[in-house]
Order: structure tokens, then C-alpha cells, then sequence
């Protein structure tokens, strides 16, 4: 799958092994049990640099994500999982919230929805009613005036996006924010507008990203992608690539078999096919997949009846 801009494992750190822009933890927030967690407050929030979709006009942000509850009484109660913000004046660049239940007598009344906010219009997502300390994967997508949100790879909205102005985001380097929405650039947070809850396997596209797609990735894990993944294979049997993540979109090979030959499969995270090589096609100790864009990719290895499987990286 092409066009991945940034991944964050929350795997005891906040890097960013696909392009290098790495995160900050604001406030408490921490990452305790591999996962990133932002409280109930004003403080806590992930940033990462805006250089990340400044300028994009279509994109999808997917995350695992999990609310320990919902803040309703406020008038602007939600729980903010992204903002992007411009300036001190232009706040509401691209805001993507959650609403369990506003206090009534608001401008809006907002219940059971989500809500982008874009250029300070809002386009709502109704008829969702989340739990709390249940795990969800969201995936928002948004490919030229056609918006569209995913839940555990489902579509909603009845299968149909929403319409929104066909406009590029521009946000400041300190712009990008995760669980708290933006009053001023990087700050002005309210604790009834926090995300209060856990995020993991953060993934950024420079495009919007079809269902079948959403499902590829809901399925990978960045944990997933960097580790070796042993199916239907003995202990004499072993496929090994590294370096993960590659810089160049080589890999060095191990491997060990009993089989006269091999094969490697390449997949993209849909699963689809994009390479098949023999062993008489392929160098033993290395895998050249430099013609392939950033991503994560599945890398099948078959020899005889055995087979094992690494997902790998490519950041070049």
C-alpha cells in the first residue's frame, strides 16, 4: 500500500520509522502498556510535526482507539481524537471529534456522532454510540471533496461519504495535535474536550484509502510489520530480512531450507500481489524491492510445503 507517510507504534517510543517525524508527549501523556495514553485534563496530548499534511489536500489517519469515558456536561463536550491549526486565529483547520452527549443548550446539541470541523464547518457523522474501555479502529479518509469514516472497517454514513469544500489543509509545524483540541496554536486545551483515553498503531496516508484497504491495515500492526511472523514452519525452517526498516528498499536475506528452491511473494497491505520471485530470479542474500513505494509490505517466503512470513518496512 503506497503513500504512507508516518507510523507510530507507541512501542516505548514515539518515532516515526517511515519518514523520520517523530513525536512529542505533552503533559502525562505516556506510554504505558505500549499504547499512548492522554488523561482526562488540559495537559496531555501527542504532537507531531504538521510538516505531515501541511499543504495535503487528500489523506486518511487510522488508529486503534480506546475512550475510558465521555465528558457531556458542557455545551461543547467531546472527546478530540486530532486538530490542525494554522495560527492563533485559524484553530479549526481540521478537527475530528467524538460526541457522546453536549449539555443541552449549545449551538448544536451534539450526541452519538462524530464531527470533522474544516475551515469552522461542520460535517457530522451521526447515529455512532461508542462504549467506553472498548477498542476501536478508526480510520478517517478524505480524497478530494468526498469524506469518509471507517469503524472496525466498516464504512458508515450508510456506505456513502460525506460531501465537504474540496480545500487544502494548512496547518504550523506545531499544529498537529492527538487527544486535545486547539483554542490557540498548541495550546488553549480544556479538559472536556480531551481524548481521555489510549491510541495505538497510528498510520498516515498522503491518500484517501479504499474499505478493502481500511481492513489491510486495521489487520496490520506496526508491531506486526517490524517482527517475523513464523507460519506452518519447522525450526530448521527459517526467512529472515533486515535491515527493518530499510532506507533503500533492499533487504538482506537469511534463510535456511531443505527444499532445491523457493519462492517470494510480495503483498501490500491489502493483500494484494505485486511480485512473485523464484530463486533462480532472486539474489540469495538479497531482496531488491527499491522500485516499490514507503510502506509496510508482507513478505511470503515458500520452500516445498514449508512457508514463513515477515512484514517489512521500506523508508527510503
Amino acid at each position: 500500500m503506497d503513500q504512507l507517510l508516518a507510523c507510530y507504534s507507541f512501542e516505548g517510543n514515539t518515532e516515526d520509522p517511515i519518514g523520520g517525524l517523530d513525536g512529542t508527549l505533552v503533559g502525562d501523556a505516556n506510554l504505558d502498556l505500549n499504547v499512548l495514553n492522554v488523561g482526562y485534563n488540559d495537559q496531555d496530548a501527542f504532537h507531531v510535526p504538521g510538516e505531515i499534511l501541511n499543504g495535503s489536500d487528500d489523506f486518511t489517519i487510522a488508529m486503534w482507539i480506546k475512550f475510558n469515558g465521555f465528558f457531556t456536561e458542557h455545551i461543547s463536550a467531546g472527546a478530540t481524537v486530532f486538530s490542525c491549526a494554522l495560527n492563533d486565529q485559524v484553530t479549526n483547520v481540521g478537527n475530528f471529534v467524538y460526541v457522546k452527549d453536549q449539555l443541552l443548550g449549545g449551538g448544536l446539541d451534539l450526541s452519538n456522532c462524530f464531527y470533522w470541523a474544516q475551515y469552522g464547518e461542520l460535517y457530522i457523522f451521526d447515529n455512532i454510540s461508542l462504549e467506553p474501555f472498548v477498542a476501536y479502529h478508526l480510520a478517517m479518509s478524505k480524497e478530494g471533496n468526498e469524506l469518509r469514516l471507517f469503524i472496525n472497517g466498516v464504512e458508515q454514513n450508510g456506505g456513502a461519504p460525506l460531501y465537504v469544500p474540496n480545500e487544502t489543509i494548512y496547518m504550523a509545524d506545531t499544529g498537529f495535535v492527538f487527544g486535545q483540541d486547539q483554542d490557540v496554536l498548541a495550546g488553549g486545551y480544556e479538559a472536556f474536550q480531551a481524548m481521555n483515553g489510549t491510541m495505538d498503531d497510528l498510520f498516515i496516508y498522503a491518500r484517501g484509502l479504499s474499505e478493502e484497504e481500511v481492513n489491510g491495515i486495521m489487520n496490520t500492526s506496526h508491531e506486526q510489520a517490524t517482527n517475523t511472523l513464523e507460519v506452518e514452519a519447522s525450526q530448521d525452517f527459517i526467512f529472515e530480512a533486515f535491515p527493518n526498516p530499510s532506507n533503500t528498499g533492499k533487504f538482506f536475506i537469511k534463510h535456511k531450507h531443505n527444499s532445491s528452491s523457493f519462492v517470494i511473494t510480495v503483498y501490500d497491505q491489502s493483500g494484494k500481489l505485486l511480485q512473485e520471485l523464484e530463486s533462480n530470479e532472486a539474489v540469495n542474500d538479497c531482496l531488491d524491492l527499491s522500485a516499490l513505494d514507503n510502506g509496510i509490505y508482507t513478505l511470503e517466503f515458500r520452500a516445498g510445503l514449508e512457508r514463513r512470513v515477515n512484514r517489512v518496512i521500506i523508508s527510503k
